[in-house]
């Protein structure tokens, strides 16, 4: 299974403009959420917030809605090795208003990674929301098909989407069904219903039916506030796949709520 997406080469990493970073944090997931987890090199999502930019997480570019970063610690630190810090060389990557040298830059990262927050306490702690998003075309024979590993905790993609409970919802258009699951991973089970359906959704029996597969970290809503639009400002994405962006954003964002750690997916 891949999680992260291609960042082009080096060579562009010395060119543009300069960035202002405001801040990093990684969000450490829980050891029952994935067969692969180790505690010596546990799993987390990392993230940078950037100055006009918007929000970026570590594992991921900006022109894919198939990336799951939920990685190991010392992959995030790897890609912050080879793709963010050479940016300080050139000074093209500051940090709370300042130029920082490249073993200052990995230091400040060290730090986050040795003290991640429990994805359980990002909102409480960071004020964001963690989500599993997920689309795909669905087909009764799917529920059969089995778990890749031994003693998964959903042994069939049926017994995942059983689980799954009020936060999958089916729209059916004709023959075709269309699946949407929208997780929110500060709840117990949120990140292990991600990692598993991301883990059944990347078979190649689904190929091209998955229309979109990622992980967002939104910017939590007030209190009381309604979502009338997608928080946190979506990738710019050439053709069909921004169409498949918008249409999972546009599903997605009716299950996006107020600032409360319980809330749960509710059917639209």
């Amino acid at each position: 299974m891949s999680n992260v997406n291609h960042v082009p080469g080096l060579s562009n990493l010395a060119n543009g403009p300069v960035t202002h970073e405001t801040r990093i944090a990684c969000l450490a997931l829980p050891a029952d959420c994935s067969p692969l987890y180790n505690a010596d090199d546990p799993f987390a999502i990392g993230f940078v917030d950037e100055e006009g930019r918007g929000r970026s997480l570590i594992g991921c570019s900006a022109v894919d809605v198939r990336c799951v970063p939920i990685l190991h610690l010392g992959r995030i630190l790897e890609w912050v090795c080879r793709y963010r810090a050479p940016r300080t060389v050139p000074g093209l990557l500051h940090c709370d208003g300042k130029p920082l040298s490249p073993e200052a830059y990995l230091r400040r990262w060290r730090e986050a990674l040795t003290s991640p927050v429990p994805i359980v306490q990002a909102l409480t702690r960071l004020g964001v929301l963690p989500m599993g998003r997920f689309r795909w075309t669905a087909l009764d024979a799917d529920r059969g098909m089995t778990a890749g590993w031994t003693h998964a905790p959903y042994p069939t993609f049926g017994d995942l989407l059983d689980a799954l409970g009020p936060r999958l919802s089916v729209i059916q258009r004709g023959d075709q069904q269309t699946a949407i699951a929208v997780v929110d991973m500060t709840t117990a089970d949120g990140p292990r219903l991600t990692w598993w359906l991301n883990d059944f959704l990347s078979a190649r029996r689904f190929g091209e039916r998955v229309a979109c597969r990622f992980v967002s970290v939104d910017d939590a809503l007030p209190s009381g506030a309604a979502a009338t639009a997608y928080v946190g400002k979506p990738p710019r994405l050439p053709g069909d796949s921004q169409a498949q962006f918008g249409a999972c954003a546009a599903l997605a964002v009716s299950r996006i709520f107020a600032f409360n750690p319980s809330a749960q997916g509710v059917q639209p």
